[in-house]
């Protein structure tokens, strides 16, 4: 669907890559890297995944021009106080919230298991 407006906005069609068998970011990263090398990228995500993306994208070795979208933000709030009823919007938002609380924890978690497994791996070659 990203894709149809991609096109309706002008974009080529050689210039969208889909990346549809990543399973998360990183695979998604990985991908990317593999498919376009050092090529100039700019990558489209929701706003609210964008720090995550492009950690996981640098990481990967590449530095994609960041386009987020989909804010989660409200314009033209009649009353101050609607922000604070029950809305199922709101659920939805505290939602993505905590995916992407939960994945940049994650993502910390892996940095630090990795530096852990490299420590371990370097003083077992420095006792042979």
């Amino acid at each position: 669907m990203l894709a149809k407006v991609a096109l309706s906005l002008g974009v080529a069609k050689s210039d969208i890559i889909l990346l549809e068998n990543a399973r998360d970011t990183w695979e998604e990263a990985q991908q990317a890297a593999n498919f376009i090398g050092s090529q100039k990228m700019v990558l489209v995500t929701s706003a609210s995944h964008m720090e995550r993306a492009l950690h996981e994208f640098r990481s990967a070795g590449l530095n994609p021009i960041p386009a987020p979208t989909n804010y989660l933000s409200l314009k033209d709030i009649a009353q101050p106080w609607e922000k604070y009823a029950p809305k199922s919007l709101y659920l939805e938002q505290t939602e993505k919230y905590w995916h992407e609380t939960l994945g940049q924890l994650w993502q910390k978690l892996k940095k630090w298991v990795s530096s852990q497994e490299a420590s371990i791996s370097k003083s077992s070659e420095d006792k042979i």
